[in-house]
């Protein structure tokens, strides 16, 4: 996403301006700690000196306040603290590790490896980078930064991580792997990549958040991506090779338990999941909606409008698609299809192998199951179709509160034409 990088760039400069800022308060203090020969010089300056204690006095007794505002401010780099002010507190070790915390209670750790940097900026804030709590094992070349007050950013026990938190209570973590990275721009909400202590590493994964109060999880496998941009959100891609991504408010993407899988959902209220399953996609574009795939390989579920679902499950390459709103497709077994454009119309195809169901109107149903290979097709509005109790059946709608069955055991045609018409086989 655009805004992670503007992430990076935005948190390279902060840190840089922080230690240089830091190393030229170290400077300034050990030019004033040298003694002065030059008399006529020491007693300028004490006559000076003397004429601000005046003046701090005459300040002080009209009561406003103290001069004395120390900066927290803590600085430690390749193992020793180069300047400690207040109390935020840095620990360092290794070649090229950096550790700066600047606020009231923060704390910033690189320790574990070398090249690893933690950066805080914000008030009782944490920064870990190299060796986590969780884990402990440490790493190298790792990230952790922290822009927000009671957030916290962990990079380690592995390399190449990086960890970014930009917001007020906050928590990015990427750790138990390598090269993964996990953002939050946003206050309440959690990013976080890899593995754990428990179950394992995991590498290459990305998970960003963009809003308040969301989730965004990719890790335990390789190669995932979780993406929330909204508010109240979460978004979980756990495997190797998922992707999640929620484009809403108080939305659910889920690509996990599987592999290779998508989930993406655009809008408020909504679902996607992709649940047990492997090469496959569920898409909702819209509001209060749903596309469940469930322990479903090589299927689709795909919604496009509001308040509408659409379900394959319990067998393999299935496709369910919703054009519409408040309309339901569901396909379960194996290769077959069930297609809804229209409103308040359902399409079932399942309970066999090979089955269609398309319904292009509203109000209308179609189901084709409970055998092998059945057809059922609406066009019209408040109309029906149904073909199954065996194999080979097709039953056709062309019209308005029309209907037509086939239900023959080895397969017959049934086709309405028209409005209001009703036919059936067998006869």
């Amino acid at each position: 996403m655009n805004g992670t990088k503007h992430v990076g760039r935005v948190g390279t400069f902060v840190f840089t301006v922080g230690l240089g800022a830091a190393l030229a308060v170290a400077t300034a203090e050990e030019a004033s700690a040298k003694p002065n020969s030059d008399t006529s010089s020491s007693t300028s300056a004490s006559s000076t000196d003397s004429t601000s204690s005046s003046s701090r006095d005459s300040k002080s007794s009209t009561g406003s306040k103290s001069s004395d505002h120390s900066p927290n401010l803590s600085v430690s780099t390749n193992g020793e603290l180069r300047v400690q002010k207040g109390n935020a507190t840095s620990t360092s070790e290794g070649t090229g590790s950096v550790a700066i915390a600047h606020g009231d209670g923060s704390a910033a750790t690189a320790t574990g490896g070398d090249h690893n940097k933690a950066q805080v900026n914000g008030d009782n804030s944490t920064a870990v980078a190299g060796s986590t709590p969780d884990a402990g094992t440490g790493g190298s070349r790792n990230t952790a930064r922290v822009n927000g007050d009671d957030s916290t950013a962990r990079a380690g026990d592995g390399d190449g991580n990086t960890a970014t938190a930009i917001g007020d209570s906050s928590f990015a973590d990427a750790t138990v792997g390598n090269g993964n990275t996990s953002t939050v721009i946003g206050d309440g909400s959690q990013a976080l990549t890899g593995g754990t202590a428990t179950t394992g590493a995991g590498d290459n994964n990305t998970a960003t958040v963009t809003g308040d109060n969301s989730i965004a999880v990719a890790g335990f496998g390789d190669s995932n991506t979780a993406t929330v941009t909204g508010g109240d959100s979460i978004a979980l891609a756990e495997g190797d090779g998922n992707t999640a991504t929620v484009t809403g408010d108080s939305s659910f993407a889920d690509a996990s338990f599987g592999d290779n899988n998508t989930a993406t959902v655009t809008g408020d209220n909504s679902e996607a999941i992709t649940a047990g399953s492997d090469n496959t996609t569920a898409t909702v574009t819209g509001n209060n909606s749903e596309a469940l795939a469930n322990g479903s390989d090589n299927s689709t579920a795909t919604v496009t409008g509001n308040n509408s679902s659409a379900f394959v499950d319990f067998g393999d390459s299935n496709t369910a698609t919703v054009t519409g709103n408040s309309s339901i497709a569901a396909a379960e077994g194996d290769d077959n299809s069930a297609t809804v454009t229209g409103n308040n119309s359902e399409a079932f195809a399942g309970d066999g192998d090979d089955n269609s169901a398309t319904v292009t109107g509203n109000n209308s149903l179609a189901d084709a199951g409970f055998g092998d290979s059945n057809t059922a097709a609406v066009t019209g509005n408040n109309s029906v179709a149904f073909a199954g109790d065996g194999d080979d059946n097709s039953a056709t709608v062309t019209g308005d509160s029309s209907e037509a069955f086939a239900t023959a055991p080895t397969g017959c045609s049934a086709s309405a034409n028209g409005d209001a018409q009703s036919t059936s086989c067998p006869s």
